[in-house]
């Protein structure tokens, strides 16, 4: 279940993902500029910072449904997207779920 929520570390190039993070970068949370990964399961011959916190397939949809209420996921870009009027349609509370639970299944398969 090694999915983690991390953060990006400050070097003298700028900034960068942490080495022990695997396939990084999704789903930015805006608030506070996390993002989700990969770490390879224990036991472990390298250093991971306690603070890491690792999320099962609920905590990632609890953590979906948290940005959304922030700042609400759009539709993709298909038929749902726009509604009669031009308007950008914004997913539902389930959609979201759904939406994090299939990335979530699919993340930890891909990457096991």
């Amino acid at each position: 279940m090694p999915v983690i929520e991390y953060k990006l570390i400050k070097t003298k190039e700028g900034n960068e993902v942490p080495s022990y993070v695997k396939n990084g970068g999704n789903y930015r949370n805006s608030s506070d500029f996390s993002m989700l990964g990969w770490l390879d399961p224990e036991p472990r011959k390298y250093w991971v910072p306690d603070t890491i916190l690792e999320l099962d397939r609920d905590g990632v949809i609890q953590r979906g449904i948290d940005m959304h209420s922030v700042n609400p996921f759009a539709h993709p870009s298909d038929d749902t997207a726009i509604d009669s009027e031009g308007s950008i349609t914004y997913m539902d509370s389930a959609e979201v779920t759904t939406m994090f639970g299939d990335w979530y299944d699919t993340f930890v398969s891909d990457n096991s």
